[in-house]
């Protein structure tokens, strides 16, 4: 007979189902059926015990369920028992023989009915030791529709030696050579308290995340940048076009993208892959990939957390271990995860969580590394598993710690030979698991191969601690003269490390990490557009290693930005040649000389050309006043006549020497100049008829004269 208790759980609806199509098969398919640890509550005296007219094979009266459960199309409201483990929807109580397994055994177990969902769920509990030899046992779990027809069938699948949570799921009868079989620990382990088939019916529109793929533990120098990914199912009948599917990262890292599946048929699944996440902060981040409302709410979503960290690698996330994992009885060999390096590191250790399986205790193990190709490059010493150890992360350290760069290796855990099967690795569920990434391989690292897929639905708990190997800081070239407001490009080549690009304005000090341009981390570094010359090197980093500094490179900016020095009005450039002069209107025509004299109030600065290049403009000078003397002031320079005609004369009041002179016009441009002795004439027949500045220097005496010519 069977041990049945019913649990009948009262849930928040989900979206009324539309027709089932076709509703002639069951409805209940394999690939929507899910094995996992769930939690066995004993009801105890909350029960209620059915009557039934014996306790082998007996048939109790009709139940009510307590609410409408659909399956196979059909609205039920009442159940029968029977005691070999089945419950029949609907009030028929003749008994069949289609309702018994003839090799049913004992066994303890609670079936669950979900209102308004239609879900199904068989949950295993605590199993007695039994004094009989451990023989080959057979029962049967699963589902059926109106016959035994291979589409009204959903059964699960599994060896006598396998652990309960390592089934399969088929849509038709049980063949001869698969069955559900079970025996006496512990070469036939008992199902462990909680282990959970659920099975779910198949609706229309039901996409499905089957399960997220990203590191645990993920370093922020050699796991960047990270591929993240997720495998999506069209768990519904209906065919589905563009999908989107969101990856959404939170806390200590912010991200999201999105990709597009184009087309996905009923039942089938891909894999999509969000490439170049590169997280820039430590801490604990929410990894969350997700797609649009369905049929189905509860797999919408999937969350996982990543805990980004200087220098760990690791798959296993913060969950509990499921079981553990190892290999058969007098066989040893090693198990691996496979992890990329981005950069140059060594592989100090192999972490490994060793599983709570007291078999283990007592038995030898150790860690290995293989490289890229396979190759043996590490082994750490013989270890011996203590009791202490169960439970716990174990390292695994290295002698000589094996050097990784831009490439992936083999982070493996040996295990030694035992008359006894033991299970020491601790594995999480992953359904299904990644590719590319489980291996195992002989004991000597020889036979490298992946996992089977199709029937490894784990991921093994093997991490890695890395550190940095010598940084190197190779040559450091390019630009080195560039016009202003270009872009300089700086590239670093042989170096080993992580970068960072400095500046400084002499190359003698007040190196600084560089704020603006682009590439400010990568080997290929461009400026931001500059107007002073200054010094670039890189900085290259290894955690736990040190810093190495490139040469510095000097990028020139020409011509140089000048500068304006005033005396009064009179403003002078620091550049000899190239001049150009603006005022808060603009260019100023024909102002090209290193002096500009300011004839109207205004701000004044200057630009310098130099070939094709012109140079940022130099400091603003604001004149408020123009200084300028009239003819009949106090002076020791005369000018007449005012205005003047064709002839104007210079006269120096007695003072004796030279005193030179200059006409500027009213657009400050400079149209004679020279000297003037005593009283000197000049002509100025040429000259058009407007306002002029004439400016007299004798030593240091200046004066400025306006001047109009008729």
């Amino acid at each position: 007979m069977g041990k049945l208790y019913t649990l009948l759980l009262f849930l928040l609806p989900v979206s009324f189902l539309r027709s089932q199509d076709p509703c002639a098969s069951l409805n209940y398919h394999a690939f929507k059926a899910e094995s996992f640890q769930g939690t066995y509550t004993d009801l105890g005296d909350l029960g209620t015990a059915l009557d039934v007219s014996n306790l082998d094979d007996g048939i109790a009266d009709p139940q009510e369920i307590g609410f409408e459960f659909v399956y196979h199309c059909q609205p039920f409201t009442q159940f029968i028992l029977n005691t070999n483990g089945f419950i029949k929807l609907g009030a028929e109580t003749t008994p069949k023989t289609s309702l018994f397994f003839s090799n049913a055994h004992d066994m303890d177990f609670q079936l669950k009915l979900y209102e308004t969902s239609n879900v199904i769920e068989f949950v295993y509990g605590e199993w007695g030791a039994s004094n009989n030899p451990s023989n080959y046992k057979t029962a049967a779990c699963g589902l059926k529709g109106t016959s035994n027809a291979d589409d009204q069938l959903l059964v699960v699948v599994k060896s006598s030696a396998a652990h309960w949570d390592n089934v399969t799921f088929h849509n038709g009868n049980y063949a001869p050579n698969e069955s559900f079989n079970f025996g006496n620990p512990p070469d036939r382990p008992k199902p462990k308290p909680g282990v959970t088939y659920r099975f779910t019916p198949t609706y229309h529109h039901d996409l499905s995340i089957r399960e997220v793929y990203a590191l645990g533990d993920a370093s922020s120098y050699y796991s960047s940048p990270q591929t993240i990914s997720a495998t999506i199912q069209n768990k519904g009948f209906d065919l589905q076009y563009d999908i989107p599917v969101i990856l959404e990262v939170t806390g200590a890292n912010n991200y999201i993208d999105t990709q597009y599946i184009s087309a996905l048929s009923f039942t089938d699944q891909t894999l999509v892959s969000f490439p170049g996440y590169a997280p820039t902060g430590n801490g604990q981040s929410n990894i969350k990939i997700y797609v649009g409302d369905d049929d189905g709410h509860d797999d919408n979503s999937v969350n996982m957390t990543q805990e980004v960290n200087d220098l760990d690698l690791n798959y296993a996330t913060t969950d509990q271990a499921s079981r553990g994992y190892g290999f058969l009885s007098g066989v040893q060999g090693i198990y691996y995860n496979k992890y990329p390096v981005h950069g140059s590191a060594t592989v100090n250790a192999v972490n490994v969580y060793i599983a709570d399986d007291p078999v283990a205790v007592g038995k030898t193990v150790f860690g290995a590394v293989l490289n890229d190709a396979g190759a043996l490059v590490a082994r750490s010493d013989n270890y011996v598993i203590a009791e202490g150890d169960l439970g716990t992360w174990v390292p695994f350290a290295f002698a000589t710690a094996p050097v990784i760069e831009n490439s992936s290796f083999y982070a493996g855990f040996g295990m030694t030979s035992s008359p006894l099967r033991y299970s020491p690795l601790g594995v999480q569920d992953e359904v299904p698991a990644r590719p590319g990434t489980y291996y195992t391989s002989l004991i000597t690292g020889n036979g490298l191969k992946e996992m089977d897929l199709s029937t490894f639905a784990y991921r093994f708990m093997i991490g890695a601690s890395l550190n940095g190997t010598q940084p190197v800081a190779g040559p450091a070239t390019g630009d080195t003269t560039i016009c202003a407001y270009g872009i300089a490009s700086i590239t670093l080549e042989e170096y080993s490390g992580f970068i960072t690009w400095q500046t400084s304005p002499d190359g003698l000090g007040d190196w600084h990490a560089v704020q603006d341009g682009s590439g400010l981390t990568s080997a290929n570094y461009a400026t931001p557009e500059l107007t002073a010359s200054a010094y670039y090197r890189a900085a290259v980093f290894q955690p736990g290693s040190g810093v190495a500094y490139s040469n510095a490179v000097y990028v020139e900016v020409v011509p140089p930005t000048p500068s304006i020095s005033a005396s009064g009005d009179a403003l002078q450039s620091s550049s000899e040649f190239g001049n150009q002069w603006y005022n808060q209107d603009g260019l100023i025509p024909g102002a090209t000389g290193k002096d500009y004299l300011v004839l109207t109030p205004g701000t004044y600065y200057v630009k310098v050309t130099s070939g094709e290049c012109v140079s940022a403009p130099s400091n603003e000078v604001e004149i408020i006043t123009v200084a300028t003397h009239d003819v009949d002031q106090d002076s020791n320079f005369k000018i007449y006549p005012n205005p003047v005609g064709d002839e104007l004369y210079l006269d120096l009041g007695g003072l004796t020497g030279a005193s030179h002179f200059e006409i500027f016009n009213s657009q400050g441009q400079s149209v004679r100049q020279g000297f003037a002795f005593h009283r000197t004439p000049i002509k100025t027949n040429w000259m058009s008829p407007g306002v002029y500045i004439i400016r007299l220097q004798i030593d240091s005496n200046i004066e400025l004269h306006k001047l109009v010519k008729e």
